[in-house]
């Protein structure tokens, strides 16, 4: 296989980029997004995100209906190396969320 076919986590990802002018683009910058932009941040790989909107948050900048909010607990719906000591309730509220996700995008952006 070649390189970019290998299906690499991680660490990994930086050793094989290692030497290669290498840009990654991301679609997208709801949850998945922003987590990518955070590991390849870290990594130091090139990197950029796409959005099709003004804002990142995915499906919690898209919804905005009443009662909308996560049923997984605040505290497992966050990224482990960000954590939101602060969530307000449980189960956050969507806003909530939204605001977590545009606060920890912030380093990411170029």
């Amino acid at each position: 296989k070649q390189w970019y076919q290998r299906r690499v986590r991680g660490k990994n990802f930086k050793k094989l980029a290692a030497g290669k002018d290498l840009t990654v683009f991301v679609v997208g910058a709801g949850f998945s997004g922003i987590g990518l932009g955070l590991t390849f941040k870290e990594l130091g790989i090139k990197y950029h995100i796409v959005e099709k909107r003004n804002e990142v948050g995915g499906t919690w900048f898209d919804n905005h209906y009443p009662g909308v909010g996560c049923d997984v607990k605040s505290h497992l719906y966050s990224f482990s190396r960000i954590l939101n000591p602060n969530w307000s309730q449980a189960y956050s509220e969507g806003a909530e969320i939204l605001e977590y996700l545009k606060e920890i995008a912030v380093p990411i952006r170029h």
